[in-house]
């Protein structure tokens, strides 16, 4: 096994502040863009005692929603602000012309801590969030055509934060063949499912995106974690399951079939074009890098980052989200 011999970038302790929480590869599609907020009575008051802003940069846009003090709420009002923190992002959508999200990053504090009603604040957060999914797409298979990728991670500061990247042409959301999709997990991880796709193909109108969006990805096979605090398998996991979803992005784009180079796990891992790690254990860091520097080898030092914070189920210790390009041979891109 590889040492770990070179350095990357290394985010303190996650305290999500604005848009510095965002990855690199967004920042600077943002970096040009215009901010403004977005005033209650523009909404008509829907977003009263939330901070609301949005970014805007050529057909794209960014918005950032945040929920005040959401880690001293009660579980029905943590439910009912997510809700209609969600309720927002959909009246953006539709009034601007980047009405399709793509990308996004939810920041929950505590992400872990149980309430006073059993759950935990991921569970919470989650029903609050299908609410307003199941009446933004009014049912559950529409619900899994259009839903984004995202990423759920838990933070030590006192508000939730949802980023948003939204494009004037829609995306294709993917799911990996190894997993269950989120939304249809069972009642064992909360009363109402988490809702995200495991990744999302870029409009390919909009050429400023990676060919693939991928959200963040555990070591999950079907709906159950595996290799409980092993975090040597969690990782190998891990990789293993954002090579497959990189492997199904490759089969929907250019209709490939399986017996192709589209399965090798390897290759899959050398179309990376940036990663973020995500670990809860500072004594595990050098233990996860070991084994993923040796499969993204190819990537500048800039385009990979790890940040030390809390994961969605308390067994699980590592997560990883990233880009891919999802060119084929004898294929234009997205063709």
């Amino acid at each position: 096994m590889l040492t770990r011999q070179r350095s990357t970038t290394i985010c303190p302790a996650f305290e999500p502040t604005a848009q510095a929480t965002l990855p690199s590869w967004v920042q600077h599609i943002i970096v040009a863009g215009t901010k403004r907020n977005v005033d209650e009575r523009s909404m008509g008051g829907l977003n009263e005692g939330l901070s609301v802003n949005i970014i805007d940069v050529d057909e794209a846009m960014l918005i950032d929603v945040r929920v005040l003090d959401a880690s001293t709420m009660a579980p029905l009002t943590l439910q009912k602000r997510t809700a209609q923190a969600y309720h927002v992002i959909r009246r953006l959508l539709n009034e601007k012309l980047a009405k399709h999200a793509v990308r996004i990053w939810n920041y929950i504090p505590n992400i872990q801590e149980v309430m006073p009603d059993g759950l935990d604040r991921y569970m919470v957060f989650n029903a609050g969030r299908y609410a307003a999914y199941y009446d933004w797409f009014c049912n559950q298979e529409m619900l899994g055509c259009h839903i984004p990728t995202a990423t759920g991670i838990g933070h030590c500061g006192s508000d939730l934060l949802v980023h948003v990247l939204a494009t004037n042409q829609p995306g294709q959301p993917i799911e990996n063949p190894r997993q269950v999709q989120a939304y249809r997990y069972s009642q064992r991880y909360g009363p109402m499912p988490p809702c995200f796709a495991r990744a999302t193909v870029s409009p390919k109108q909009y050429v400023a995106l990676p060919d693939l969006l991928i959200g963040g990805t555990a070591s999950v096979c079907g709906e159950q974690s595996a290799h409980d605090n092993d975090i040597t398998a969690q990782t190998e996991e891990t990789l293993v399951n954002l090579a497959h979803l990189t492997g199904a992005a490759i089969q929907f784009v250019h209709g490939v079939d399986s017996t192709n180079p589209s399965t090798d796990v390897e290759a899959l891992l050398r179309r990376f074009q940036s990663m973020r790690i995500y670990y809860r254990d500072a004594r595990h860091l050098d233990a996860i890098t070991n084994i993923v520097w040796p499969c993204v080898d190819h990537l500048e030092q800039s385009k990979i980052e790890v940040v030390h914070a809390d994961i969605c189920r308390h067994e699980l210790l590592v997560e990883i989200e990233g880009t891919a390009r999802l060119d084929w041979p004898g294929a234009g891109k997205q063709d």
